[in-house]
């Protein structure tokens, strides 16, 4: 009898190779970058915590047809949001402010 491990060998190496070949082919282009999050918050924002910048980084993204989604998690002080959103076709720029949902 043959071994099941020896049957689908040659089908994970073409998987394998499939992947490299896709992989390389890819091109990475960069839409937005920041070196700090701004957020574009309302005049009358409660500043109970303050706002820091430095504090915020996005941790995970979402992508859907008209936006982007950002989870910032509340790890520290001076974070307004946990979830904010950038238009997905944005003219502002490289770094536009992150809208609060």
């Amino acid at each position: 009898m043959i071994p099941f491990s020896f049957i689908f060998r040659p089908i994970r190496l073409l998987l394998l190779l499939a992947t490299t070949l896709t992989l390389a082919s890819c091109e990475i282009e960069v839409i937005h970058q920041w070196n700090v999050l701004g957020f574009d918050l309302p005049f009358d924002y409660p500043v109970q915590g303050g706002y820091i910048p430095e504090n915020n980084v996005f941790t995970g993204l979402e992508i859907g047809w008209n936006r982007i989604f950002l989870a910032v998690p509340r790890l520290r002080a001076g974070i307004p949001a946990t979830l904010a959103w950038i238009p997905r076709k944005s003219s502002e720029g490289s770094s536009p402010l992150l809208q609060v949902s």
